[in-house]
């Protein structure tokens, strides 16, 4: 896995130092749920990274100076910055992300080009969101554990029976060393996941047809839903947390 520059802020929030046993018993339940449990537990980090930081860090020196770099969220955690709502504590970051922009626009433009910088404009460069950032570094505490866990019979079997890992993540664990055993079941288990869901497509494809469409639908329903959270992972309507 790449490393991730990673802010200070991010770094000592106590999500990422979680201890090994809540972290296991998290992938646990997690495998329980449907969809990829590395991409839920990542998102569920995220929002709650993202609920503190409006409730109780907005005024952390150290938050709203990555926040400033970065020139504010992506616009996936802008979204998840409204659905939690906080509105006092969005309009503090943003009247502080804004002012800093505004400091930094040149007063006229130049010569070359309409701001002397035709590629970036008249900003400088932002760094990354931090969410962004928050989430990948979750990515790697939960995958790094999740291959770790594949020695132990409980989490095999609890693998067995959940939707298994998205294609970013199966990439990811995929990458990290491991013996040829646990390796093996990694395999075994994302071949047969994707054969089943292959086959699903394909009766769901092939109900659709006229000539078969009284036979109606069984669990093959969703498979147009969970093949997209398998292969591109995110959220979806059928992942309900």
């Amino acid at each position: 896995m790449e490393d991730v520059e990673r802010p200070s802020s991010i770094l000592h929030s106590p999500s990422v130092a979680m201890d090994e046993h809540t972290i296991y018993h998290n992938l646990l339940e997690a495998m329980a749920q449907p969809a990829c449990p590395v991409c839920r537990l990542c998102r569920r980090a995220t929002d709650a990274y993202l609920d503190h930081l409006l409730y109780a860090d907005v005024t952390s020196i150290e938050r709203r100076a990555d926040i400033r770099a970065a020139q504010g969220f992506c616009a996936e955690h802008a979204q998840g910055l409204l659905q939690i709502g906080r509105a006092l504590g969005i309009a503090i970051i943003y009247k502080d992300v804004l002012d800093n922009l505004l400091r930094a626009l040149p007063a006229a433009p130049q010569r070359s080009g309409l701001f002397g910088r035709p590629a970036g404009g008249p900003l400088p460069a932002a760094t990354p969101c931090p969410a962004c950032v928050y989430f990948a570094t979750m990515e790697r505490v939960y995958v790094e554990a999740f291959v770790k866990h594949l020695e132990n019979a409980e989490f095999r079997r609890r693998m067995g029976g959940s939707d298994g890992l998205c294609l970013t993540h199966f990439r990811l664990a995929a990458g990290q060393r491991m013996d040829a055993g646990r390796g093996q079941f990694l395999l075994d288990q994302q071949a047969e996941k994707w054969t089943k869901l292959s086959a699903e497509l394909g009766e769901y494809i092939r109900k659709n047809d006229y000539r078969f469409r009284e036979e109606g639908f069984g669990d093959e329903r969703d498979a147009w839903q969970r093949v997209l959270a398998s292969v591109s992972g995110g959220r979806n309507d059928h992942e309900q947390d």
